[in-house]
């Protein structure tokens, strides 16, 4: 057992890429050093409904800090840059970094797509993105609390983002009503592990799930009465934010059916197929089973593959493993719509049914071969038993498929030879073991290993045979009877193949170097490499060729082949010089012929999800992509090229070859060396690295070690240089010129500010004063009125005197008080003209006072606007001159690929028989001849392999001496030898580059009754 990507072991997977995956994206010092490959890591929101348009922005990214666009990889779904409106501090429209309006067309089926940042180097990683049929919202913070829980309606899809806290959300429900409550965040290539509470009004808990579907959990909620729920969505681990808090989920509430497994998990591909489908939400009948504390519902169905959809990678997870089946996908649909999909593994053979008991040997069910058995693990410890008979070195494949089903397995089985006693029982003999298959690429950090089990097995004798197969789980998981698939058959000798866009082949491919997202980016002139890895099943061995059909414009490809059982290579792209800008979608094509049959097969390409983690022992996260996409970056001078003035070499085993090559140096200013390696040699051919020069030409030798094996394969160099390099020089240049620009216009602010409030303190001092001469006016005002009034009484008391006594006195006192009337008049006049003029200043004084109060406020506001926007302008340019900084990067140089084909020996058979004829007790001469190749002048020996007691022997060993090219031996048949027909072998051995070398050649010796010899 081990931790890879099974539905258990992906727990110790996954958490391990939690530990690791923020530090990783932020540091991933795996990338320093070269040329730049930019990551599209988070985006939000991941998905939206079908027939709107929604805002969606990249969240968390590595080298990816303007994406100029996003490519989706179903035409409905397009993206439109985000633009910012003009303002003074940006005279010129400008984008909103790395936001962008989303429109899903409405005829956009549901489903998962692919969606990758495109930069000015070309295209990053996918991401998954969602078009759903519901209506969509997203999360509001904060929400930590079930007080501040967000609303959502039934029916609604929620966008939220993992942080390390709670997010809330409330529904109203009906009593009775059975709701599906499911969270995807792992299916969306998501960090987050979330986990589903649902509390009622009062806080509290009613139910709780974890991983239900893969990673995300699905809780149905069975209604208990009308009122408002609360449903709680947080990361298992509180690590998942990446410490930006960007890892997406999508919550969905809803009364739409579930499927939560398929019994069996495989159809037949003719024809169709009864399965059982248990599930919540159905419409169908009570199963009697559980799961996660519910019952589960079932219905019984017909399947017929013609009339499912093929399976989409994106829908349910597929790992590299997943690639060696074929799949349907399967929906149940009734009036609460439409349920998720399930992927359901195709087989050609009609499966027969297990029956049980079957662990004792003598209740093992018989079977015959071929046979395709549906089986399960009922019950913890539950060990399988199927007996069969097989003649004397008969093969039979042999192999289970359970994990690929997806079903929480590992299974393993043991060939054992069963015999009878004289009374009857049973005895048996272990033969051979399988457990897991191993990794056709080494220690490659790509789970790439396959817990099922297969062998091939050779009977040893005609008998009775046993495969008894258990679950090394020990099918610990009860909510579920756990199935698999039990295949015997001939061989059928074949592979299935997948490449690795973007990834790069070292010179050794057994390593546990750290891996990254990353796409096939080529610069004109320069190559890349695509990394191929094949299964190989049923003992093929055959020679695999490997092409990029048809070629896009701009793009040359040769043909990898892969020879001696090689499970692993790197198929090399180059761009064409002067090729111009070009991304796209490419198909690799795998053809191998074997045994009379063609087999063809278009590759699934693997898609890297985040970097390796740091512990260097736990696999990198990885799905399988819907397109293996290549992008041509014409915006970089590359370095040069490897030339090979020969591209074929021939030689034997123990050999060695030397190949010419030279440094082509494209780029004037690059006057240093290359360090020259192989990429991709065969098993067992050491190649030392070699420096070049410019414009040099050296020899790189291969040593090829005699038990090399003999094949054609296909094999390149690459060197690296050191050249200086600024990244994001535009940006840098860009932000420069807005830094500028923004602290002259925010400097200029500051000081308008300044001014305003200059001219505001003034017209506060205006109005003081003019307050000041207002108060002085009124009083003066109020004084000459008092006077006024005070005069006007006593002249109207002397005009009534004067009347009444009308004497001179009274009248001379009534003309004063007349006189000292008009004055107090006047003096009223003059203060009413200035109590009005001060009123009158006063007014102008506020309206001064408020223009110049409004013009400070505005002057503030551009000052801040000022401040603020160049303290980001500074800490912009401080970003852009860390990522512009010239730095060294190594820049690979690509050779043309070369073939190599590896031969047995040295010499070409010319005329040893394959048949010779001998009497008993007599000897039969024959010539042995052969053809020297590659300057080879050692001395050859030849020797008789025989059947062991058949008495053939040579009278002597043939040597043929250096530089000879026959000679003759005798072979003598002893006369108690039995007449008739022995397959024997002719054993050529040499030796070259001191090694030894041994080949064996297929001899039919007939041996002939002496009697008949002397009739004749």
């Amino acid at each position: 057992m081990r931790c890879t990507t099974s539905r258990r072991t992906h727990t110790c997977l996954f958490l391990a890429v939690l530990a690791f995956a923020a530090f990783a994206a932020n540091n991933s010092s795996a990338q320093t050093g070269a040329l730049p490959q930019p990551n599209l890591l988070g985006l939000f929101p991941p998905g939206g409904q079908a027939g709107n348009t929604v805002r969606v922005k990249i969240t968390e990214q590595y080298q990816l800090e303007e994406a100029e666009g996003l490519w989706f990889s179903h035409p409905g779904i397009k993206a439109t840059q985000v633009m910012q409106e003009k303002s003074p501090y940006y005279p010129e429209a400008r984008i909103t970094p790395n936001e962008f309006d989303v429109t899903i067309a409405a005829n956009t089926p549901l489903g998962a797509y692919e969606v990758r940042g495109i930069s000015r180097y070309g295209l990053t990683n996918a991401r998954r993105f969602v078009v759903g049929a519901q209506p969509e919202t997203v999360e509001v913070e904060d929400n930590n609390t079930i007080e501040k829980a967000n609303p959502l309606e039934v029916g609604q899809t929620l966008n939220g983002t993992f942080g390390a806290d709670y997010d809330h959300f409330r529904f109203a429900a009906k009593k009775g009503q059975t709701l599906v409550l499911s969270c995807m965040a792992w299916r969306l290539d998501s960090r987050g592990d979330a986990v589903l509470t649902v509390f009622d009004e009062k806080g509290r808990e009613l139910d709780r799930v974890h991983d239900s579907s893969g990673f995300d959990p699905v809780l149905d909620f069975q209604v208990p009465a009308d009122g408002n729920y609360v449903v709680r969505v947080h990361e298992l681990t509180y690590t998942a934010s990446g410490g930006q808090g960007t890892a997406p989920y999508r919550l969905k509430i809803d009364s739409r059916p579930w499927i939560d497994y398929v019994e069996p998990p495989f159809i037949a591909a003719n024809g169709s197929t009864k399965v059982t489908v248990y599930g919540r939400n159905l419409s169908g009948k009570a199963s009697g089973r559980r799961r996660y504390g519910r019952d589960l519902q079932m219905l019984e169905m017909t399947v017929n593959p013609s009339q499912l959809a093929a399976a989409n990678t994106l829908e349910t997870y597929c790992g590299p493993t997943e690639s060696t089946l074929a799949y349907r996908v399967l929906r149940v649909k009734t009036a609460g719509g439409e349920s998720n999909a399930v992927s359901l593994g195709v087989v050609n053979q009609v499966s027969d049914q297990e029956t049980e008991p079957n662990e004792a040997v003598e209740k093992a069910q018989p079977i015959s071969v071929p046979a395709s058995i549906s089986a399960r693990f009922n019950r913890p410890g539950d060990i399988d038993g199927f007996r069969f008979q097989a003649k004397k070195g008969e093969k039979i494949w042999i192999e289970v498929q359970s994990q690929r089903l997806h079903q929480p397995t590992d299974p393993a089985f043991v060939v054992q030879q069963l015999t009878q006693d004289k009374e009857g029982v049973w005895k048996t003999r272990d033969l051979k073991t399988a457990t897991d298959v191993v990794s056709p690429a080494g220690n490659f950090r790509i789970p790439f290993a396959s817990e099922d089990a297969a062998l091939l097995f050779e009977a040893p004798s005609d008998g009775d045979f046993r495969v008894l197969v258990r679950d090394e789980y020990g099918a610990a998981d009860l909510t579920q009877t756990l199935c698999y698939r039990l295949v015997l058959r001939k061989p059928q000798p074949t592979f299935r193949a997948l490449t690795v866009g973007g990834l790069t082949l070292s010179s050794n491919t057994s390593n546990n170097r750290p891996l990254k997202p990353t796409t096939c980016v080529v610069q004109p002139g320069s190559a890349a490499e695509i990394v191929v890895v094949a299964y190989r099943t049923d003992g093929f061995e055959g020679e695999i060729n490997v092409t990029l059909s048809p070629l896009p414009p701009g793009l040359t490809c040769d043909t990898l082949t892969m020879s001696g059982g090689q499970s692993m290579g790197a198929l090399l792209v180059r761009a064409k010089a002067g090729a111009a800008n070009w991304t796209g979608a490419v198909k690799i094509v795998a053809e191998a012929k074997w045994q009379g049959n063609t087999i063809t097969q278009e590759l699934q390409n693997l898609e890297l999800l985040w970097d390796s983690p740091k512990d260097n022992r736990t696999a990198t996260a990885c799905r399988l992509s819907s397109t293996l996409m290549v992008a041509i970056d014409a915006g970089y001078d590359h370095l040069g090229r490897l030339d090979t003035p020969q591209r074929s070499f021939k030689i034997s085993r123990g050999g060695k070859v030397k190949v010419p090559l030279k440094f082509a140096n494209k780029l004037a200013s690059y006057t240093g060396t290359l360090s020259v390696s192989a990429v991709n040699p065969p098993a067992r051919v050491t190649a030392k690295a070699v420096t070049l020069t410019a414009n040099k030409q050296a020899d790189f030798e291969l040593d090829l070690l005699q038990d090399v094996k003999p094949g054609k394969y296909t094999l390149f160099f690459r060197g690296e240089g050191d050249v200086d390099f600024e990244r994001e020089k535009e940006i840098f240049d860009r932000v420069t010129a807005d830094q500028k620009r923004i602290g002259q216009l925010s400097q200029k602010a500051t000081q308008d500010y300044r001014n305003a409030s200059t001219a505001k303190r003034t017209a506060d001092q205006v109005l003081a004063r003019a307050n000041t001469t207002f108060n002085t006016a009124k009083s003066a005002q109020q004084r000459a009125a008092q006077a006024d009034a005070q005069i006007r009484a006593a002249l109207a008391k002397a005009q009534a005197q004067a009347k009444k006594d009308n004497t001179d006195a009274s009248k001379a006192a009534l003309v004063k008080i007349q006189s000292q009337a008009k004055q107090t008049a006047d003096a009223l006049t003059k203060t009413n003209a200035a109590l009005k003029k001060s009123d009158d200043a006063i007014k102008a004084a506020k309206t001064t006072q408020a223009e110049t109060q409004t013009a400070e406020a505005a002057a503030k506001q551009h000052a801040d606007k000022g401040v603020a926007l160049k303290r980001e302008i500074d800490q912009q340019l401080s970003r852009a001159r860390s990522v512009a900084r010239k730095v060294k990067i190594k820049i690979p140089v690509h050779s043309d690929p070369i073939t190599l084909e590896v031969v047995a020996m040295p010499v070409v058979y010319k005329s040893p028989p394959t048949q010779l004829q001998v009497s008993q007790g007599a000897t039969t001469e024959t010539a042995f001849t052969l053809q020297r190749e590659f300057d080879f002048k050692g001395a050859v020996d030849v020797q008789l392999q025989s059947p062991v007691g058949s008495k053939l022997r040579f009278e002597k060993n043939l040597n043929i001496a250096g530089g000879a090219a026959s000679g003759k031996v005798k072979i003598v048949a002893d006369k108690t030898l039995q007449p008739g027909e022995y397959d024997c072998e002719w054993i050529v051995k040499t030796r070259i580059n001191n090694r030894s070398l041994e080949d064996r050649l297929p001899l039919t010796i007939k041996v002939m009754e002496a009697a008949a010899v002397a009739k004749k």
